[in-house]
C-alpha cells in the first residue's frame, strides 16, 4: 500500500469514526444540542479536521443518518438473506434496533424535521425499509409463524405512522421511546404470529427476560451487529 492509498484509509476511517460519535451525541442531546465543536472535541481532533471532512452540521448530520439507515436496510436484507429461521432472524434484528435506541432523546427527532434533505432521505430509505419488513414477513408466512391473512404493506404503514404519534404526541410523556418502540414493536409481533411463532416469541422473551442486565446481551448485540452489517 502506498502513501496515498494509507491517506486515503486513514480519512475513510476518521470519517467512520466522526459519523459514530456524532450520531451518539445527536441521538443522545438532540440536533440542535449537539455542536461541532463538541464533536471534535470528544474525538480529539481539530476543528479544521472536522470541517475538512464534513463543511457544515448539517451535511455531518445528513450522512449520520444515511450511514445507519443504511446498516439498517443492510440488516433486513440479511434476515432475508439467511431466512431458515425467519423469525429468530427477525427477534435479533429488532433487538439489534432496540439496542441502538437505548439512548435515543425525542428532540433527535423533533429537531430533524428542521432540515429538509436529511427528512426527505429519511423518507425514501423508509419506502426501501417498508418494502424489505413486507417480504420479511411474508417469507414468515411461509415458514409457517405468522398468519396469511394480513395486509402485511397495510399493518407496516399503520406501525410506522402509530410509531409517530408516539414521537410527536405528548400522551405517554413518561415512558422512553425505547419502551415505546418495544411496546408497539411486541403488540403487532404477537398480532400477526401463529400459534407456533407465538411460541418462538415468548421463548425469545424468556430468555431475554432472564439474561437482562447481563453483559450476555451486549455481546450478543455486538455479535448479531457484525454478521449483519459486515
Amino acid at each position: 500500500m502506498n502513501q496515498s492509498e494509507v491517506l486515503s484509509a486513514s480519512k475513510i476511517h476518521l470519517r467512520e469514526r466522526i459519523i459514530l460519535a456524532s450520531r451518539d451525541s445527536f441521538a443522545k442531546h438532540g440536533i440542535k444540542n449537539t455542536r461541532m465543536d463538541d464533536i471534535a472535541a470528544a474525538l480529539k481532533i481539530s476543528k479544521r479536521t472536522l470541517y475538512e471532512i464534513f463543511p457544515d452540521k448539517e451535511t455531518l448530520l445528513l450522512e449520520s443518518v444515511r450511514y445507519f439507515r443504511d446498516k439498517g436496510i443492510q440488516g433486513q436484507k440479511e434476515v432475508l438473506r439467511s431466512s431458515e429461521d425467519i423469525m429468530n432472524n427477525i427477534l435479533q434484528f429488532y433487538t439489534l434496533i432496540m439496542s441502538g435506541y437505548r439512548d435515543t432523546n425525542k428532540a433527535f427527532f423533533e429537531d430533524i424535521m428542521k432540515y429538509p434533505k436529511v427528512h426527505q432521505m429519511v423518507l425514501e430509505r423508509q419506502a426501501e425499509e417498508d418494502r424489505l419488513a413486507v417480504q420479511i414477513m411474508e417469507r414468515g408466512v411461509e415458514q409457517g409463524v405468522f398468519r396469511g391473512d394480513i395486509n402485511f404493506a397495510l399493518m407496516q404503514d399503520l406501525a410506522r405512522k402509530q410509531l409517530y404519534f408516539f414521537i410527536w404526541s405528548e400522551v405517554l410523556q413518561q415512558d422512553t421511546f425505547l419502551e415505546k418502540y418495544k411496546t408497539l414493536m411486541l403488540i403487532y409481533l404477537r398480532g400477526i404470529s401463529t400459534e407456533e411463532g407465538a411460541r418462538r416469541l415468548e421463548h425469545f422473551l424468556r430468555i431475554r427476560q432472564t439474561n437482562a442486565g447481563s453483559e450476555t446481551i451486549d455481546n450478543e448485540n455486538q455479535k448479531v451487529y457484525k454478521k449483519l452489517t459486515e
